[in-house]
């Protein structure tokens, strides 16, 4: 039964033959006259207010884990992690020049099926990519995907990686701006979206190269580019791109070039997870001026590192001591940049730190020796240059005598990839799709895109490091005060202890929330959501009495323990779900005063611990069931005012401790069976003109 703050619905007490029922079992005063509809619930009375495939290794081997499944606390970290944890090989600097990659054709795979769903490609990428948030170009890229015949049947490495470079596409304004490119998103390969720009392995058919230079590409570089995890070489140099340098590039260990120099309008300070990119071999970011921020010590780290350009940009700092010692060629501002030992150039062509009469001049592989012309510049008919490939020879093992430098155990710190309110967000979302795969969070203004927002930026969550039990619990409270335009009333506190004069929330220390109910007319709007079957512990939902609007969720099926369903005096919409049958926990069922359809399903009679049913006041149609007489702990049935037709089935006889029965106000003819009168129906009601009756009260 609902709490105390909310009226009383029923008679207080049987008839003196009638067995009688306990308050929690069923309602208790005996009204004098036969009400229109049951006592206390006269609007008149109210205020006036997957895939299967195993998931690629996107991630190192020690962050938290996202997948559904794990109990929780395990993906809160003890503490805020002050280094990125290690589960990146080491990869030694190579020893021979760079690769020129030539297209191979690329054939067309045998088709199969498997299907895409919006659900299970959104739990794919945030299992890889936790920072995606399927807005602006990577809800562009889910979307094009689910309609895309080439996406069924690849795997999970290729889904990813055709989401990716989708994803890029739209990012960097690949409709209106890739005309030169020759990139187009189709339902091909996506190994031969860009002509020759694009380069893969023949064998897996993994993207290694994309090669933009010069190609006008404008927008920004999105978060998604770090699913790329075989890229070895990313050029995007002469071009207007925008935007920060997203700290996912650090996920691409292969990589060995990565040139986004001239032209660029990127901002910001640079990612110090740059510093895990073992493999890289050459980093050319001249000319962005609208970086800043100090060189990252990170790139000590970069143990395989040969040529380096930093100039003309707002960077500030020291060159990490390592990197001399590595002899790696480097191009700096020396104004700016200071070079502890005379091992970098100046944009002059002089050492940083020696005078110009003593200093030696650049060699020319490592000096600013391209085009800055912006847009495109190439030989349509060249194949794709990795860079200078001269240069001084290397050798990858730092100075002893310098101490530890190398290595992220002894490195400097990093800082996380994604912030713990990233990470949460990510993990609460796989957490929802599990329970209930048809949630979308791809509008942001929807209760359950708000609910997830304000969760994952809720200190009391972040501090007390809640249970995956307990996140969702406080998720499906928290869509539910959305959904009622409530928002404002939510608290950073224990959800439990939340109160106000529109709401009463009741919890078990062992189970949970046990009990929601709202305020008997304080005229609450919204919908009744399914996230409200999270709330597994519930027994009494009492939702009488206001304007809410929708459907019955069927999702609510799954609340094992509900003993007590109050819906009525709204304007929900629908018919009943049949799921509904499966609540055989059920003492009451109010779903009256609404405006839902359909019979009355026959699936109902499962519920045979009902002592309350109350369908009034709707449009329901058909006739009276006659397996409502398997519900023979049933007291009280009101079916008047829909558009019942028929006759009254003798059946309903075997409901011995009927003591209110209304059929009145529907087409309902015929006379009523000798043996229902035999039972002793207290209340009986029927509309005398069209039903004769011995045994009837009153009539409609």
């Amino acid at each position: 039964m609902a709490p105390s703050l909310f009226p009383t619905k029923a008679p207080t007490q049987f008839p003196t033959d009638t067995p009688s029922l306990s308050a929690t079992e069923g309602p208790s005063s005996t009204p004098s006259e036969k009400p229109s509809h049951p006592p206390s619930e006269n609007p008149s009375n109210l205020p006036s207010e997957p895939p299967t495939t195993s998931q690629p290794t996107m991630f190192p081997t020690n962050p938290p884990s996202f997948l559904p499944g794990k109990t929780a606390p395990s993906f809160w970290p003890s503490d805020v992690p002050t280094a990125y944890p290690s589960g990146f090989p080491s990869t030694a600097a190579p020893s021979t020049p760079l690769p020129t990659f030539i297209p191979t054709p690329i054939p067309t795979p045998a088709p199969t099926h498997r299907l895409i769903t919006r659900q299970s490609l959104e739990r794919l990428v945030l299992s890889a990519s936790p920072g995606t948030d399927f807005i602006g170009a990577s809800g562009q890229a889910l979307d094009w995907m689910l309609l895309d015949p080439f996406s069924v049947g690849l795997s999970d490495d290729r889904l990813l990686q055709r989401f990716s470079m989708a994803t890029l596409w739209f990012s960097t304004d690949g409709p209106t701006r890739w005309g030169y490119s020759g990139w187009a998103v189709s339902d091909q390969n996506e190994c031969g979206w860009g002509d020759r720009d694009v380069h893969f392995h023949s064998g897996t058919y993994m993207v290694r190269e994309i090669d933009l230079s010069g190609d006008s590409v404008s927008g920004r570089l999105p978060i998604e580019i770090g699913l790329l995890t075989d890229l070895e070489v990313l050029k995007l140099d002469r071009n207007p791109i925008g935007g920060t340098l997203p700290s996912e590039l650090g996920f691409l260990t292969d990589l060995t070039v990565l040139h986004i120099f001239f032209c660029n309008q990127v901002t910001g300070m640079i990612p110090t997870e740059l510093g895990l990119m073992k493999s890289l071999v050459e980093l050319r970011l001249t000319g962005d001026l609208g970086l800043t921020g100090p060189v990252p010590e990170q790139f000590g780290n970069l143990v395989g590192l040969q040529r380096l350009w930093l100039d003309e940009t707002g960077v500030t700092g020291t060159i990490p001591v390592s990197l001399c010692t590595q002899q790696v060629n480097m191009v700096i501002d020396c104004a700016e940049i200071e070079c502890t030992i005379p091992c970098c150039y100046d944009v002059d062509g002089t050492v940083c730190g020696l005078e110009p009469s003593t200093s030696p001049t650049w060699s020319p592989t490592i000096g600013p020796s391209l085009n800055p012309t912006c847009g495109p510049t190439r030989d349509p008919t060249s194949s794709p240059s990795m860079g200078p490939t001269s240069g001084p020879s290397i050798d990858p093992t730092p100075d002893p005598s310098l101490g530890p430098t190398v290595g992220p155990s002894s490195g400097p710190t990093f800082s996380p990839f994604v912030s713990p309110v990233t990470i949460l967000r990510s993990h609460l979302r796989v957490l929802v799709l599990e329970l209930l795969p048809t949630t979308s969070f791809s509008d942001l203004s929807s209760p359950q895109s708000r609910a997830v927002e304000w969760v994952a930026n809720d200190s009391y969550t972040h501090s007390e490091q809640l249970s995956d039990d307990r996140l969702l619990q406080r998720f499906a409270l928290a869509a539910v005060f959305f959904s009622f335009s409530r928002g404002a009333s939510l608290e950073q506190t224990d959800e439990c202890g939340w109160v106000g004069d529109w709401f009463e929330i009741n919890c078990d220390s062992g189970s949970g929330v046990v009990s929601f109910c709202l305020g008997w007319g304080k005229g609450v709007t919204g919908t009744v959501l399914p996230e409200l079957s999270v709330l597994t512990a519930l027994t009494p939902l009492d939702l009488d009495a206001n304007s809410l609007a929708g459907s019955i969720p069927p999702q609510l099926s799954t609340l094992t323990a509900l003993e007590e369903l109050s819906v009525s005096i709204n304007d929900l919409t629908g018919t009943i779900p049949p799921e509904l049958s499966t609540l055989t926990t059920l003492t009451w069922l109010s779903l009256g005063l609404n405006q839902l359809t359909g019979t009355i399903l026959t699936q109902l009679s499962t519920l045979t611990v009902l002592r309350w049913l109350h369908l009034s006041s709707n449009q329901h149609t058909g006739t009276v069931p006659t397996q409502l007489s398997d519900l023979n702990s049933l007291g009280w049935l009101f079916l008047s005012d829909n558009q019942f037709t028929g006759t009254v089935p003798s059946q309903l006889a075997g409901l011995t401790l009927l003591f209110d029965l209304c059929l009145d106000s529907n087409q309902l003819t015929g006379t009523v069976p000798s043996e229902l009168c035999a039972i002793g129906i207290t209340r009986f009601y029927v509309d005398c003109a069209e039903v004769e009756c011995a045994c009837c009260v009153g009539c409609g």
